[in-house]
């Protein structure tokens, strides 16, 4: 009997199979006495021999039990029974491998194709490729220069010559996105980032370039502005961010009064009108571009660093600086018997009123200045039993860069009074770090002038 070629799948091949008989066995099946085990699919392309002679099928045995030869007469021990098997094999499609062809059925394929090269000339212009079991999902080559991606049947994106378009509704999750050109006709919304083109028209658009001036664009086609958390910009509101020549960092222009930022605060909706507003007054008739910073209701408004509060302008317009160098002493010890030799004594204002920030030193009696500026110093000195026969004395302010003196009147002007008061007041340049304190001096006489009382102030003005 002829039969085709060979393969693994049984189909179009001649097996043989050899089987060695225990007495009395009258059918032989499964593995045979080479390990192979028999099987075959019709039994009209069977031959059975038995020790040589071929046997007549339907009289001498029958194949009516799959993959078993029965109904032998009774064998003896060792006899050969010897299958010979004809499987049937079935001519599929083909096309010729010079001249080409058409298949005209469907073709399925479970298993893995593989080009050993590149594929050319594959011409699926108009035809969609369907990806998915219901047939909704596919690709197809629409133009010469078109793709379009359909999922759950709808248009979702077409790719052309270095565009990229995405139809309204579409949602785009990537870590990175190239394109030369991106084309928005509705919503199209990047997950995670949660960025939305909102092209409502032809007008907006959104840009970063490298070549050119222009690095991030926002542009409300009617009003030619910046929206941000709204539907489009205010009219003639414009935002420009820029670095070169003398242009300003950021610009805020807009009508008349109106360039403003307003920090909007606990009240919630949008006509509330609290919170901080940096902008132009709003004296709308002057046009003098006065400046504007402040609260649209009462309150207070606060300067920090560092979570410390630095200046404070209440609701009435007080404004208090509770870190601001300022402070008040005075004394509760007398020195007596100051000496009259020409040198400095140091005045003592032993006990603060107050020490705003803790600049003066009440075991030294100084002030040191936390920062360069302008300082307004202040003294009231007590002078008791001041003698006649004195030269001269005077009180100073005796800082770091320069000594400040108010003289005291001539000695026939106290000589017999209970006490003489000195008052005196000076605004001082000081250095950071620099010093100040209220020194004595007194020249000539006997030394019996006491301090008995005053005070000892100062602040930090510029």
């Amino acid at each position: 009997m002829p039969y085709i070629g060979r393969s693994t799948d049984g189909f179009g091949v001649r097996n043989r199979f050899l089987y060695l008989a225990s007495a009395s066995d009258t059918s032989v099946s499964g593995a045979d006495a080479n390990g192979a085990t028999l099987t075959f699919t019709d039994g009209a392309y069977v031959d059975v021999y038995l020790n040589g002679v071929l046997l007549k099928a339907g009289t001498d045995y029958n194949t009516n039990t799959a993959n078993t030869i029965a109904g032998l007469s009774a064998l003896a021990a060792n006899d050969e029974v010897t299958v010979i098997v004809y499987d049937v094999f079935t001519v599929g499609d083909m096309v010729s491998a010079t001249s080409g062809g058409t298949f005209t059925g469907n073709v399925t394929h479970n298993g893995t194709v593989t080009f050993g090269s590149t594929v050319s000339g594959l011409d699926v212009n108009g035809t969609e490729v369907i990806l998915d079991a219901d047939g909704d999902t596919t690709i197809t080559a629409d133009t010469d220069d078109q793709i379009d991606i359909k999922i759950a049947g709808a248009d979702d994106f077409q790719f052309t010559a270095n565009t990229f378009t995405a139809q309204s509704g579409s949602t785009i999750a990537a870590q990175a996105l190239t394109a030369t050109t991106i084309t928005a006709t509705g919503d199209v919304s990047l997950d995670g980032g949660s960025f939305v083109f909102n092209e409502s028209s032809a007008d907006k658009d959104f840009r970063v370039e490298s070549n050119g001036n222009t690095h991030m664009l926002f542009v409300d086609g009617g009003n030619n502005g910046v929206g941000i958390g709204t539907s489009s910009a205010d009219t003639n509101a414009t935002m420009t961010v820029s670095n070169t020549g003398d242009n300003h960092a950021i610009s805020i222009v807009g009508a008349l009064n109106k360039s403003r930022m307003h920090f909007q605060g606990a009240n919630t909706g949008s006509g509330s009108t609290d919170g901080l507003v940096i902008g132009l007054s709003s004296s709308d008739d002057t046009n003098d571009d006065s400046a504007l910073i402040g609260l649209k209701e009462s309150g207070s408004m606060t300067f920090q660093t560092s979570g410390t509060n630095h200046m404070i302008i209440d609701g009435a317009g007080h404004v208090t600086m509770p870190k601001q160098s300022a402070f008040n002493a005075y004394v509760t010890i007398a020195i007596s018997n100051l000496a009259q030799g020409g040198s400095t004594t140091v005045l003592r204002f032993q006990t603060e009123r107050f020490d705003q920030n803790a600049d003066y030193n009440t075991s030294t009696y100084t002030f040191t200045a936390p920062v360069t500026g302008k300082y307004q110093f202040n003294a009231s000195v007590r002078l008791d039993q001041m003698q006649s026969n004195t030269n001269y004395n005077y009180v100073s302010f005796k800082t770091s860069n320069r000594d400040y003196a108010f003289w005291l009147s001539a000695p026939e002007d106290w000589n017999g009074g209970a006490y003489y008061t000195a008052n005196g007041s000076v605004l001082a340049d000081l250095d950071a770090n620099d010093t100040c304190y209220i020194g004595y001096v007194g020249q000539g006489g006997t030394d019996s002038t006491d301090h008995t009382d005053g005070y000892f102030s100062g602040f930090l003005v510029a």
